[in-house]
């Protein structure tokens, strides 16, 4: 229950669509969509795309989560997160922002939620051709 906890500086929870990757040192990595929810001022939470919880940090600054942007790079629980646009938390709450991502009709940004593989082509998006002799 919310008994007042209320102080001057408590954020309300924030939701992020994201990339994320494995933290490794590879130069070609393959990232896959998830949410990130900012709970309060220091409280991270990675989920993919079923809602599962799959990542969760407390080790960033309340200032540094404070101007969390697009485009901004977090690295915790041994994956590399690139920040998305954000979700309206009433899209979190009814679950439409999972929906959305597989496969649902979520009003609002339909293509933003679709895997990306950076440097990397797909075995599926190759198919071989024999030379013509």
């Amino acid at each position: 229950g919310d008994e007042g906890k209320a102080t001057e500086g408590a954020r309300p929870d924030r939701v992020f669509t994201v990339m994320y990757a494995k933290n490794t040192n590879k130069k070609h990595k393959s990232y896959d969509d998830a949410i990130l929810l900012v709970k309060g001022t220091n409280h991270l939470v990675l989920m993919d795309m079923t809602g599962k919880p799959i990542g969760k940090c407390l080790g960033y600054s309340a200032k540094a989560l404070e101007e969390l942007r697009e485009e901004e790079t977090l690295t915790f629980s041994g994956k590399l997160v690139e920040v998305g646009t954000p979700v309206p938390l009433e899209d979190y709450h009814s679950g439409r922002v999972f929906a959305a991502a597989s496969g649902g009709t979520g009003a609002g940004g339909g293509g933003t939620l679709t895997p990306r593989h950076v440097g990397v082509s797909s075995k599926a998006q190759r198919t071989f051709k024999r030379p013509v002799l």
